[in-house]
């Protein structure tokens, strides 16, 4: 065969003309050894936030993560790869694509796609891609219908009755595991399962997930070109497997990830949080760190709810805020002053023999047990602490606000390193153009777009019920009222104008809500109540849902809130009238999943099969005796269900009362399935997965409906998915007693009090004094 050969200019000029898709291509670097074994994949194209080890040139051995890719010029801009100007000037050095090897991969739902397709390419093991396949639809390394597989894989298909059996040969498994496309690794079954929901589309907003799903337009082929519909193998939307199948396939690759990609060393979790945050950890944070892997905490990487709390403090000088946090405690006239109490941290002189002393004074000192569950939280992390003194609300609720204008020139100003002015700072910035919770909101948020609170009650604009449906995926972002302005009536704490927003006083509370400005720390109460008696799965009288509670969470003085605040309205659920037409999923094979069907029933009757919703003893918050009485008429009561008895039921709910729950950390240390409908984000938010340790809940109770369905199918149990239940169930229990042991809370805190101890402390002429 004649070889044909290529000028080095014609060369040249194809290398530095090539395309953007082909320089993609050409910017291709190999994976570390460690991610080939867990990819099957030996090499990708580099991108920005990658982390590479130089292998090859004057660099070699340098480890940093990718400030650039410029594909123009072939080159890659390296952390730390630098040298000085006789001017003093730092300039970056660039590095050769094929100079490095990614050692961990910036992971989003692109790379994932890419690193799927790579592996199939390349001839990926077939029992490896089976039990994938499997694992990512029935959620937890189980089959379509989170069946455990037997330990030799078989496969078959319903229409040619053709099966295959996966090779027991240990060794040549390790080899395909590690180099899935050599000679001898292909096994063909008859008929490989694909992606379900491949060719589909679902519309996310809110963090609600909207189906039915849509056909998926094709990607463009060339820069500017419109999408296209795919005009091969068109999909039938009528043919969708149940939208629940991809929530938990979702949820689990994005758990995978997050665990994978947490920080193992000090460095890794600096590195992480300046990329994060744009800017470098509070002084304490090594000693931190150390106390978190001491302690076998994993998520040190997640907090984002906490710099969120925390981002505004930072555009105020520490004096004034200082002067703030006195006011708090001292000053009588102030509203605030009489919910609160303060622990004093004092470090001895000579702190290597005495450990810190800690006393607490404050009107709420002795209201309630919270002053000493707070000495209690603090106790083992106090000697790690600096010398200085937190407030608390010893309340249920959370009681700090800013307007959505003030939080944006905060975080502007905590972004560019600056303090805002003194005008500025106490600038309310409320010009009482909406109601209170409105105003707090960001200037371009839903709820300022809906009438005011008084015009949509004369109205009687409550509650429109949804023309599309949907489920929970993302569920703190859904329990933002901010952009969801249609269940703001529908729920007791925010069912009414709303505060005005204030300034930024530095409370800590154990309860907040997306609007809120105060700093959440671990509420105690309740968390050593005893778990009971807890039957396994199997062992369970009751498949059906168990809620049981207090009034409490709305004023029923107030008729609106006696109708239409949460549990009012959950008790009544399965009193609604007529029939109900739900998508199930009867058609689900374990190697297949097939299409929804319609479930079309008599809502009672199949409520009294599925849920068990009752108040407790009397009505409380009312008190006017007459109306009180009118109201217990309305619902079921009943006397106290203990742990034992509650444990009897497969699935547990849990809904707002007044605050957070108390209750759900014994719920989720069971071996039922928790569904939870909140509108409170709790510490933990950025370090537990819906759809893999729970289920989550609209504040509506739309979604209900669909998610019992799913778990139970009809009245006869046809299209249940028992053990895909089962499977959430455990995981959230091994979630408990794995992510919310005491300690996990005490290294939050610890975390939260060294950001606090910098907004602080720092030094007003360098605000990075406070650094590490």
């Amino acid at each position: 065969m004649a070889v044909t050969s290529i000028s080095q200019r014609k060369a040249h000029k194809a290398h530095f003309g090539a395309p953007s898709s082909v320089r993609r291509i050409l910017m291709s670097a190999p994976l570390s050894k460690e991610l080939r074994a867990e990819h099957g994949v030996r090499s990708i194209p580099i991108r920005k936030d990658d982390e590479v080890k130089i292998v090859r040139g004057t660099y070699k051995g340098r480890e940093g993560r990718i400030n650039t890719s410029n594909r123009k010029n072939f080159r890659v801009f390296v952390e730390g790869v630098s040298r000085d100007k006789g001017n003093g000037a730092t300039v970056p050095i660039p590095v050769s694509a094929s100079n490095v090897v990614i050692t961990k991969i910036k992971m989003d739902k692109d790379r994932t796609a890419l690193l799927k397709r790579k592996s199939t390419k390349k001839g990926e093991d077939v029992e490896m891609k089976a039990a994938s396949r499997f694992m990512q639809v029935g959620g937890f390394g189980k089959d379509y219908m989170g069946r455990q597989e037997e330990e030799q894989v078989r496969l078959s298909s319903d229409d040619a009755g053709e099966s295959w059996t996966a090779s027991k040969d240990k060794g040549k498994e390790k080899e395909c595991l590690l180099f899935p496309w050599r000679e001898g690794c292909e096994v063909t079954p008859a008929e490989a399962p694909r992606d379900p929901f491949e060719g589909f589309e679902f519309q996310e907003e809110g963090g609600h997930l909207y189906y039915p799903a849509v056909p998926a337009p094709r990607k463009p082929r060339r820069p500017g070109e419109r999408p296209r519909l795919p005009d091969s193998q068109p999909v039938d939307p009528s043919q969708q497997p149940h939208p629940i199948h991809y929530l938990i396939q979702q949820a689990k690759e994005d758990w995978s990830a997050k665990l994978r990609r947490q920080s193992k060393t000090l460095d890794e979790a600096v590195a992480e949080y300046e990329r994060r945050y744009k800017r470098r950890p509070p002084k304490g944070f090594d000693q931190w760190f150390a106390f978190a892997r001491k302690n076998d905490f994993v998520m040190v990487d997640e907090f984002d709810l906490v710099m969120r709390q925390v981002e505004p403090f930072l555009a105020l000088q520490p004096s004034l805020l200082r002067e703030r946090h006195e006011k708090l405690q001292f000053e009588e006239a102030f509203w605030m002053q009489d919910k609160a109490y303060t622990v004093d941290l004092k470090t001895p002189d000579d702190s290597r023999h005495a450990r810190p002393q800690m006393s607490v004074h404050g009107p709420m000192k002795t209201t309630n047990d919270r002053s000493d569950q707070t000495l209690k939280l603090l106790g083992n992390i106090a000697q790690f602490l600096p010398e200085m003194n937190f407030t608390f609300t010893g309340h249920d609720t959370p009681w700090v606000t800013m307007s959505g204008e003030a939080r944006v020139k905060h975080v502007e100003a905590a972004r560019a390193g600056k303090f805002l002015p003194a005008d500025e700072a106490n600038d309310f910035m409320d010009d009482w153009a909406w109601d209170g919770w409105a105003q707090i909101c960001p200037p371009d948020s839903p709820l300022r777009q809906v009438p005011s609170v008084d015009e949509r009650l004369q109205k009687h604009h409550i509650h429109t019920e949804p023309k599309r449906h949907s489920f929970i995926y993302d569920h703190v972002e859904a329990m933002d009222l901010c952009s969801h302005p249609d269940w703001q009536l529908i729920h007791g704490f925010t069912a009414w104008p709303g505060p005005r927003p204030g300034i930024l006083y530095p409370l800590f509370v154990s309860t907040t809500t997306s609007m809120h400005s105060d700093l959440l720390v671990p509420p105690i109460d309740q968390y050593d109540r005893p778990k009971g008696n807890d039957p396994a799965w199997e062992e369970k009288k009751y498949n059906k849902v168990i809620w049981r509670g207090t009034t409490t969470g709305a004023d029923l003085n107030v008729e609106h809130h006696r109708k239409w605040s949460q549990r009012p309205r959950l008790c009544r659920f399965p009193f609604q009238s007529g029939s109900v037409k739900l998508p199930y999923a009867p058609a689900d094979k374990p190697s297949r999943l097939g299409p929804v069907s319609t479930l079309v029933s008599r809502a009672q009757a199949l409520a009294q099969e599925w849920f068990d919703f009752a108040f407790l003893g009397s009505a409380r918050q009312c008190d006017d005796p007459k109306v009180c009485a009118e109201f217990e008429k309305d619902f079921l009561w009943s006397d106290w269900v203990g742990e034992n008895e509650q444990n009897e039921y497969k699935y547990m709910l849990d809904v707002d009362g007044n605050g957070w729950s108390g209750r759900f950390h014994r719920l989720m240390s069971t071996n039922s399935l928790v569904l939870k409908s909140t509108i409170f984000p709790e510490w933990y938010s950025d370090m537990v997965q819906p759809w893999v340790h729970y289920v989550p809940i609209q504040i509506d109770f739309s979604d209900l409906w669909t998610t019992m369905a799913f778990f139970l199918g009809d009245e006869d149990g046809k299209g249940a998915h028992d053990e895909i239940a089962k499977e959430i169930a455990l995981e959230g229990k091994k979630w408990t007693e794995t992510h919310w042991r005491w300690v996990d809370m005490e290294v939050y805190t610890y975390r939260l009090m060294l950001e606090y101890a910098r907004i602080m402390n720092r030094n007003e002429d360098d605000p990075t004094s406070w650094d590490l």
